[in-house]
Order: structure tokens, then sequence, then C-alpha cells
């Protein structure tokens, strides 16, 4: 709470306390219409920058919602890129295949040929 919004309250509660024990505070016409604007300006700054915080939640809700297909996008992608960048699955055998032809099995990126990312774009165009 402010120095002046403290002030306040303490001159209101001592004059408030006065009226109900009949206790003699001296409080002008002036200072209770002087706290009475300041209070009026608090509320309506504090009115003022509740409306603005609504503002940019809305904005920052409309925002997270333009991106959810992007977010979705990425995962997709960051998917694909993390089973293309694992070794293990360029991990193979050699074997012979016929008259001393050598040829590789058992490569997951060779087996995959493509599909992953194939499947990742082809989502992103749906």
């Amino acid at each position: 709470m402010s120095e002046r919004l403290e002030e306040i309250k303490e001159k209101l509660d001592f004059h408030i306390d006065w009226a109900s024990n009949t206790h003699y505070a001296e409080i002008s016409e002036d200072e209770l219409k002087e706290y009475r604007q300041f209070i009026i300006e608090q509320a309506e700054q504090v009115e003022a920058m509740q409306k603005l915080v609504n503002y940019h939640q809305q904005k920052q809700k409309e925002a997270e919602d333009e991106n959810e297909p992007y977010r979705h996008q990425n995962k997709r992608y960051r998917e694909a890129l993390k089973f293309y960048a694992d070794e293990d699955n360029y991990d193979h055998d050699v074997v012979e295949m016929i008259d001393g032809v050598y040829g590789v099995s058992n490569c997951e990126i060779l087996n995959d040929e493509g599909e992953t990312a194939i499947e990742a774009l082809e989502r992103e165009s749906e």
C-alpha cells in the first residue's frame, strides 16, 4: 500500500473510531475531500490497469491460438530430426549378396527410405 493510502487509512480509521467512540479528531472537510479525490483517482487507475491486463491477456491467448499449428508442426519436425540424428539408426550389417557383391541390411535409415521425413512434411499440407 502506498504511503499516501496508508496515511489516509490511518486518519480515516481514527475518524471512524472517533465517530463510534465520540473521541475528538481534527480532520478538516478539505482533507476529507482531498482523501476522497485521491481514493477515486487510485480506484480509476486500478480500473485502467485491470483493463490493460485484460487486453494483454486476450492478445496473448490470441497469439497462442495462432501459433498452435506451428507447435504441432515443430513437434513433427523435431521427431523426424531425432530419428535421423540417432546414430543407432545407421547401424547395419554387411552381408554378401551374390558372388562377392556385398550389401547392407538391417539399417533403419535405409529401410525408412525417407518415409519419416515425408510423413512429417505431408502432415503439414493437411
